[in-house]
């Protein structure tokens, strides 16, 4: 005797998902992810893409330094924050951008922890 209850693929369940065809939407999926995940990354790093464009256009045309526009990332990152909060990435992030090779020979500060 059998109780009628089947499984994926067994008599009486579902059968799963069919057979995928790459050629219907797979590209519009792959956009809309995509664009998904740019949307999200750029709303849990909580500084919009237009607040990063006029920052790179200020220290493009002089109006600020590397270093306060390293500042103004930081404080924008923390923003929001409560204040214990706040110090503590501010804190760990300043420690990570003194000892980054790459940024201290953009911002001039030294040997970046080497």
């Amino acid at each position: 005797m059998t109780s009628g209850i089947g499984g994926i693929g067994g008599n009486g369940g579902p059968s799963g998902p069919g057979p995928v065809d790459p050629a219907q939407g797979a590209g519009e999926a792959t956009a809309a992810d995509g664009a998904a995940e740019t949307a999200a990354a750029e709303g849990a790093a909580g500084i919009e893409t237009d607040a990063i464009a006029q920052l790179a256009a200020d220290l493009d045309a002089g109006r600020i330094t590397p270093e306060q526009a390293m500042a103004r990332l930081v404080d924008d990152s923390v923003a929001g924050l409560p204040p214990a909060e706040q110090a503590e990435l501010r804190g760990m992030m300043e420690e990570l951008i003194a000892s980054d090779p790459y940024l201290s020979e953009i911002l001039g500060t030294g040997s970046g922890g080497r």
